[in-house]
C-alpha cells in the first residue's frame, strides 16, 4: 500500500559520505518497502542511497518525525510537469523510526490530513 504523503526527503549516494553527493526533494509516495522522490539531482540507476524522510506534522509547521533507511534506486525518470524535476524510486532495505510501526505512522498521518482538508 502506498501513502500520498509529501515530506522532505535528504537523501546522499556515493563511495563515502565525505566524497558522496548529497541532495533534497519532496516525496510524492510512501509505503513500508520505499519511496518516490521528486528532486532536481538524482542518485544513479541501481546506485544505494541513504534517506531521510521529515515526515509532515499532525499539528503545527514543524516536522516532529522522521524516517531513515538505505535502499536501492529502482528507476529514475524526467517528470512531465514542465518544472525541469527529476523522479526516482527507491526500495528500502530497512525502516528506522521511533517505536511506531512505519505503516501506522503514514496512516494516521493521512487520516489527519485528510480530516484538516
Amino acid at each position: 500500500m502506498r501513502y500520498s504523503v509529501s515530506a522532505s526527503a535528504l537523501f546522499s549516494w556515493g563511495p563515502t559520505h565525505l566524497d558522496g553527493m548529497q541532495a533534497e526533494g519532496i516525496t510524492r509516495d510512501i509505503s513500508v518497502q520505499g519511496a518516490y522522490v521528486y528532486s532536481i539531482g538524482c542518485p544513479p540507476l541501481k546506485g544505494i542511497v541513504e534517506l531521510e524522510l521529515l515526515l509532515p506534522p499532525l499539528r503545527g509547521t514543524i516536522p516532529t518525525s522522521s524516517i531513515k533507511t538505505k535502499g536501492r534506486v529502482l528507476r529514475v525518470e524526467a517528470v512531465a510537469d514542465g518544472l525541469a524535476r527529476w523522479g526516482f524510486a527507491v526500495k528500502a532495505e530497512r525502516f528506522e523510526v521511533g517505536s511506531e510501526k512505519v505503516n501506522d505512522l503514514l496512516a494516521r498521518i493521512c487520516r489527519e490530513r485528510q480530516r484538516i482538508y
